[in-house]
């Protein structure tokens, strides 16, 4: 596994860094992170990618799901952060499809130190502010179904950062995983922070303040 000679571990990592920041401050909106012709493994888009750059350094801790053997070892390459279990790791990297068990495990942090709770990574298929073409309205209602790869979910969240109410698309994301996040964040500040990363560079956030609702379009 070679290391990425693409990507500037300074600029290009401050200017991915303030994209995120600015994604989690303003939750549910999407930004574009810049193509920078990166190659990661299979199972790990470039956006994806790039977030772990900007986040991981020789301090963190991170875990992939499912353990993939490839890209723990593309991220520590490029990044030199550590791979530990995932009740340790401070980032998990999964796809959008992943057991919501994954969420049980991980560190929700202490009233003490609630910044010490875990950011999950979640690589989707797609991202959109909008859907064009529905011919009716969204409705943001409570549907516990998972939803296969095609499948488009529109999540509306409110709380800090968000004026009234923000929805957003994404197909590819199971609504178990949301379900369980938002129960691991029912005792905020506790919880996990969530990044959702696309093929296309997209990414949008949902920190652990905010409320959502969700529901399945067809």
């Amino acid at each position: 596994m070679q290391r990425e000679t693409l990507y500037d571990a300074v600029f290009d990592a401050q200017a991915d860094y303030r994209l995120l920041l600015d994604a989690m401050a303003r939750p549910g909106k999407i930004n574009k992170l810049p193509r920078r012709g990166l190659t990661p493994p299979p199972g790990l888009s470039e956006a994806a990618a790039s977030v772990g750059f900007a986040l991981l350094d020789a301090n963190a801790g991170f875990f992939v799901d499912g353990e993939d053997v490839a890209i723990t070892r593309y991220l520590v390459v490029n990044t030199s952060a550590r791979p530990v279990g995932i009740a340790e790791a401070d980032f998990v990297f999964a796809g959008g499809l992943a057991s919501p068990s994954l969420v049980a495990s991980m560190k929700k942090g202490t009233l003490a130190y609630p910044d010490e709770g875990a950011t999950l990574v979640v690589d989707v298929e797609e991202l959109a502010a909008e859907v064009r073409g529905l011919g009716r309205e969204v409705e943001a209602a409570e549907r516990h179904v998972t939803p296969d790869s095609d499948s488009t979910l529109a999540l509306t969240l409110s709380g800090p950062g968000v004026a009234g109410e923000r929805v957003f698309f994404v197909r590819g994301l199971n609504t178990t995983l949301v379900q369980a996040l938002q129960e691991c964040n029912a005792e905020f500040p506790l919880g996990v922070d969530l990044v959702l990363a696309d093929g296309a560079g997209r990414i949008a956030c949902i920190p652990r303040s905010s409320k959502v609702k969700w529901a399945i379009i067809n």
